[in-house]
């Protein structure tokens, strides 16, 4: 098994574990290497409080030697 595969299955496990605040955060079921996250409930003290913020994570292969880019919708 591919080691940046490997430490994403781990990673994702502690993120069902131990959800993140105000987050979703799903890998995709064809690719684990691709993971979709919703940021959503942000503090009122904050310019982004009314909105629900949607993009992706797209990790390389060498996942954790390399980062993964980011891609927001708008």
């Amino acid at each position: 098994m591919n080691n940046g595969l490997r430490r994403l299955q781990i990673e994702y496990g502690q993120i069902r574990t131990n959800p993140i605040p105000n987050a979703l955060v799903v890998p995709d079921p064809d690719n684990m290497f691709h993971w979709h996250f919703v940021i959503h409930h942000l503090s009122e003290d904050t310019d982004y409080h009314s909105g629900t913020y949607h993009g992706e994570l797209r990790f390389p292969e060498t996942y954790p030697f390399a980062p993964p880019s980011i891609v927001t919708h708008t």
